[in-house]
């Protein structure tokens, strides 16, 4: 209703989990803040949704049939553009040595599941924070 009053820094996100109602309420309730959202359920579809969507976030599972989401965050790393693309990891493995090596592998956010909505919404508001410090502090580009 009020939602779309509201800036934002990006506009299509991509939710990837295999996990159908956690991708439900995950989408929706993006959805409702104003996103455009596009889902995946395996790893090997979420990075085929990333180079043909072009999202401005991605939310990524770490276990996902195909492609783990380790994998997955490899390689969109490994893009040029998928480097500056901000990336929550949700997922139920959030050991220390998890969290570690997901930051390690170029995880922007990790947030373990079960999460609330006030723990979703905090993660994506602090990614958008970051990427708005960023663009900010970046110098303008050269002509």
């Amino acid at each position: 209703m009020c939602y779309n009053l509201f800036v934002r820094s990006f506009y299509k996100v991509l939710v990837v989990d295999d996990e159908p109602d956690s991708l439900l309420f995950v989408a929706e309730t993006l959805k409702k803040m104003g996103y455009e959202v596009v889902t995946a359920d395996t790893g090997e579809l979420g990075l085929k949704k990333f180079y043909e969507e072009k999202p401005d976030l991605i939310i990524l599972d770490v276990l996902l049939p195909s492609l783990d989401g380790w994998e997955v965050l490899e390689r969109i790393r490994a893009d040029e553009r998928g480097r500056k693309t901000p990336v929550i990891m949700l997922t139920v493995r959030g050991s220390n040595k998890d969290k570690l090596h997901g930051y390690i592998i170029g995880a922007d956010y990790y947030l373990g599941k079960p999460f609330s909505l006030q723990a979703l919404l905090q993660a994506v508001n602090s990614v958008k924070e970051n990427l708005n410090k960023k663009t900010r502090e970046q110098p303008p580009e050269e002509v």
